[in-house]
């Protein structure tokens, strides 16, 4: 895991989650206090996104409960979704080489900001109606000014805050605060030259600098006037050397540098020392501040996750072995109504298992986790925002990406017009199906069927449990010959579906994430594909294999050849020892 979180990468997912200070939304409230945790994602619906979103910008997704705002038809522009729904309302239109790189919502209005496709020539940020997208005005940022840009900045270059809009200058030399409801400049700051920042925002505007020979500081300036609100320095700790700077919503700060970790309130009152150098996700809730790390190292390394009180700094609830820890920008745990929600990282076999992405949603009073399948696979899916209880998820399909809005439902209630009844009950981790309905991985293939390798394979079960789920027979088997000689083989029960129709969906949407990612897939029969193997040269001796409700993965490692053998033994081995 990485030492610490980029400041910038959460300040953007933040504002995915909340949408900023945006209108009040009709969406209904969220999970009720006294509740249980969902036991599954209910689909409510879908619309194109051809947009990947960027680490450093927050553009072009943005929710609130009014408005959804998505990437317009061939990724030019936005649409304004019925969050509802997913009925456009409105849209706004990519300006003839622009693109749109930041999206929020300040002082009621929808705030975009624009750049030359170049990426390198003119910017400009604008508001309009969050409705309709119609324009209230337009704003130019100022022109680079002379001499080398100051690399020693890293952050948003911009933020969109409750009641304005601050702007990190192109040569990282300044900033510059303008009105959300007019586009006004309101203030203009230099940044000192020859020491390096971090730049974050909420409600306030975050800055860690760090000069030679000086302790790194924090400073929260006001985002309407530019002016300091308060600054301290960072004590000095034993931990980690990494810098971390993550601001919530409301202007409260996560803090990593010098070896010590803390919470900062918008006040500027820091809390106790944390002890999280090895901080990997982050989440503001009420009065909870949700922090993950790693305690210890190699195998004997466990996942934490800690429910922090903001006002106390004292550690509510503590929770080990939780699978909500990813790394990189889109694994930060979004608040919604009454609940955390974060990518899942399950410890995954070579080659990836299970197949579906995952999400955990986390109570923020007790730190009980729950996580939940998305039928779709893992490459090229994310979570991409939360706002109430309605999660949107960005995936692949094969008529391109989608971004698909789901609300969280417990397993006795009735399922939504895109989804199939479950078939048997289970556990949420499993999408509702009994782990007794998931085949022996061993029993789909043996030593016996790859005599076209080789003789003298002998087999070894593996995997037996998912998070907390314990399967009666094992979901992983390794066959492996006398002599290294003779390729290895692996065999995984990807996932069984609690319909045909889930599994095919699944199985064509993981498909297209790997045909997305640019990965080599071919068709070899009905329901058998060659794709990637787990090798870092993604060499193609892996087949993808569905039959009925049943998804499995077969790797013969390095022996395409040899792959292309043993698959249709497998495939005819599940046709005849597997229901339909």
């Amino acid at each position: 895991m990485r030492a610490v979180l980029t400041g910038f990468a959460v300040s953007a997912l933040l504002a995915l989650a909340t949408g900023g200070a945006g209108p009040a939304g009709p969406l209904r409230p969220g999970r009720e206090a006294g509740t249980e945790l969902p036991a599954r994602l209910a689909a409510v619906w879908s619309a194109p996104a051809d947009v990947h979103p960027e680490v450093y910008q927050t553009g072009p997704y943005a929710f609130t409960g009014d408005t959804a705002v998505l990437p317009g038809a061939g990724g030019s522009g936005v649409e304004l979704h019925d969050p509802r729904t997913g009925a456009v309302r409105g849209a706004v239109p990519a300006l003839p080489g622009y693109v749109i790189t930041d999206v929020g919502f300040s002082a009621g209005l929808l705030i975009l900001g624009h750049q030359a496709a170049d990426r390198r020539g003119d910017r400009f940020i604008a508001g309009y109606d969050p409705r309709t997208g119609a324009p209230r005005w337009r704003t130019a940022i100022p022109a680079s000014l002379a001499g080398a840009p100051h690399a020693s900045v890293s952050g948003a270059t911009t933020m969109i805050t409750p009641g304005a809009v601050v702007v990190l200058s192109t040569d990282r030399r300044d900033l510059t605060g303008f009105a959300s409801s007019t586009g006004r400049s309101l203030w203009r700051r230099p940044l000192e030259p020859g020491c390096s920042a971090q730049i974050d925002s909420g409600a306030v505007v975050a800055i860690m600098r760090g000069c030679d020979g000086k302790p790194a500081e924090v400073a929260a300036l006001d985002p309407a006037t530019g002016l300091t609100l308060w600054r301290r320095e960072v004590p000095r700790g034993g931990g980690s050397e990494g810098s971390s700077l993550v601001t919530a919503a409301d202007g409260t700060m996560f803090v990593a540098a010098n070896g010590s970790s803390f919470f900062a309130a918008p006040d500027g009152r820091w809390s106790g020392e944390l002890h999280a150098e090895t901080t990997s996700t982050f989440g503001a809730y009420g009065d909870v501040v949700a922090v993950g790390s790693t305690e210890g190292r190699g195998e004997r390394a466990v996942a934490v996750l800690r429910g922090i009180g903001r006002a106390s700094g004292k550690v509510l609830w503590t929770r080990r072995d939780t699978p909500a820890f990813n790394l990189g920008y889109r694994d930060v745990m979004l608040a919604g109504e009454g609940l955390f929600a974060g990518q899942t990282n399950w410890p995954r076999v070579p080659g990836g298992w299970p197949l579906p992405y995952f999400v955990t949603v986390v109570d923020p009073r007790d730190g009980t986790t729950r996580s939940l399948p998305v039928p779709a696979g893992d490459n090229g899916t994310e979570l991409i925002g939360l706002y109430g209880d309605v999660l949107f998820v960005r995936h692949e399909t094969p008529t391109g990406p989608r971004v698909t809005a789901y609300r969280p439902a417990p397993a006795s209630s009735p399922p939504g017009p895109a989804e199939v009844p479950a078939s048997a009950p289970g556990p949420a981790e499993l999408g509702g199906v009994s782990p007794s309905s998931w085949p022996d991985a061993c029993s789909l293939v043996s030593p016996g069927d790859l005599t076209a390798l080789g003789r003298g394979y002998r087999a070894y079960p593996r995997e037996r449990r998912l998070g907390g789920v314990v399967f009666p027979h094992p979901v992983v088997c390794d066959l492996v010959a006398p002599t290294d000689r003779r390729p290895p083989v692996s065999l995984s029960v990807q996932w069984v579906a609690a319909s045909v129709r889930e599994a095919m969906t699944l199985f064509d949407d993981a498909l297209a994430g790997q045909r997305a990612d640019q990965w080599p897939v071919k068709r070899l029969a009905p329901g058998l594909y060659q794709v990637a193997g787990p090798s870092i040269r993604l060499t193609p001796d892996t087949a993808l294999i569905r039959w009925g409700p049943v998804i499995a993965r077969l790797t013969v490692h390095g022996d395409v050849p040899g792959m292309k053998k043993i698959a249709p033994i497998v495939l005819a081995n599940m046709r005849a020892r597997l229901p339909p």
